[in-house]
């Protein structure tokens, strides 16, 4: 018999599988930058010196009979945290009783011109006002339901000091303040008898004052 040998064929190798595709990850959105606020506008700078105007009405106390309205201007100068001004003052008038002649009276007027110098120290919107000064007026008196009654006019003078705080904010500053005063010349009023006078008013040595007005140029 015929040997003979028969090869076997080798079995095929599997195809090596795809690598595996990566899928790239999206990377996130960056946010916005933060918008940038806008620069806040500095304040107008205030000027080192200017002239100041001021309108207050006022009551005072002691000067005139009871509690005696009025009304009073000043017009000065600012230099930084100074100021000096003239203040006008007109007071409204008041009866005082002559004793043992009632109903007759005595009807009181004021008219004042006066000096203030002022510190001006300030907070924030706020100014204080601490103010001292003096006071020169005619004084005059009238009577009323007197026979051959005649005016009677007569200096007046004081010394004066007060405290204010004003809100600076805006152009026209609103302030209210107190005062003292000490009266450096003091008038008698009354009606003359037999050469004699009933007195019927003189000014309290120490007075009061309230006020509340507007005032430009702080």
């Amino acid at each position: 018999s015929e040997a003979g040998s028969t090869a076997e064929a080798a079995p095929t190798p599997a195809p090596a599988p795809p690598p595996p595709q990566t899928v790239p990850l999206a990377s996130p959105a960056k946010p916005p930058p933060p918008a940038c606020p806008e620069p806040a506008l500095p304040a107008p700078a205030r000027p080192a010196s200017q002239g100041t105007l001021t309108v207050a009405g006022f009551l005072g106390l002691g000067t005139l009979p009871a509690a005696a309205p009025g009304v009073a201007v000043e017009a000065g100068w600012r230099l930084k945290r100074l100021r000096a001004a003239l203040v006008g003052r007109y007071w409204s008038s008041g009866s005082a009783d002559v004793a043992g002649l009632t109903p007759r009276s005595i009807e009181l007027t004021l008219a004042t011109v006066g000096l203030r110098g002022c510190a001006l120290p300030s907070v924030g919107a706020w100014t204080w006002l601490a103010c001292a000064g003096a006071d020169l007026g005619n004084m005059a008196g009238f009577g009323q339901g007197v026979d051959n009654a005649r005016a009677q006019r007569a200096l007046f003078s004081s010394a004066e000091a007060s405290i204010s705080l004003a809100y600076t904010r805006f152009h026209l500053a609103p302030f209210v303040g107190l005062g003292a005063s000490l009266a450096l010349n003091r008038p008698r009023f009354g009606v003359v008898r037999s050469g004699t006078l009933d007195e019927a008013f003189q000014p309290s040595q120490l007075g009061g004052l309230a006020f509340i007005g507007l005032t430009s140029g702080l």
